[in-house]
């Protein structure tokens, strides 16, 4: 038992290490291929999250003052848009985004905003008036914990 102990603890280790040296772009791109056409709740709202054909990275956007990156997933329906940062979220980023997505033939079908940091109150209801989805670092951990993945710390 004691053998049988250590090699789980072992086994657990070295998972950590192998999802702790994955980026979050990366992270996040596993979780949505887990997706299968389902609907939860997260702290009282309603997601439908579909299945994905294709899930990629999108170009990397920055400037002096703004750094995310994108992920572009494609449904039967629509696209998604998914932006990741990091850091603290602005309006100029939102603007950032909608003009990315104008770029695009279409509009994407839904934005998905993940923040790991505290979003402002101002900058939260823009983007809920532009129909994003915003995921902080407790929601996206609830995804990962439905689907047995890794917390993001």
């Amino acid at each position: 038992r004691l053998e049988q102990f250590r090699q789980g603890v072992a086994t657990c280790l070295e998972q950590f290490t192998v999802n702790i040296q994955k980026g979050l772009p990366a992270r996040v791109m596993e979780l949505l291929f887990c997706f299968e056409d389902e609907t939860c709740f997260i702290n009282g709202r309603r997601y439908h999250l579909p299945v994905f054909r294709e899930v990629m990275r999108a170009k990397s956007m920055a400037r002096a003052e703004e750094n995310f990156d994108m992920i572009r997933a494609s449904t039967e329906a629509g696209e998604w848009f998914i932006v990741l940062k990091a850091d603290p979220i602005g309006e100029n980023d939102i603007n950032t985004i909608l003009a990315e997505s104008k770029r695009c033939l279409s509009r994407p079908q839904k934005f998905v905003l993940i923040s790991l940091a505290d979003i402002d109150e101002n900058v939260r209801v823009r983007a809920l008036q532009e129909r994003m989805w915003i995921w902080n670092e407790g929601e996206l951990n609830i995804l990962l914990n439905i689907y047995n993945k890794p917390y993001i710390l």
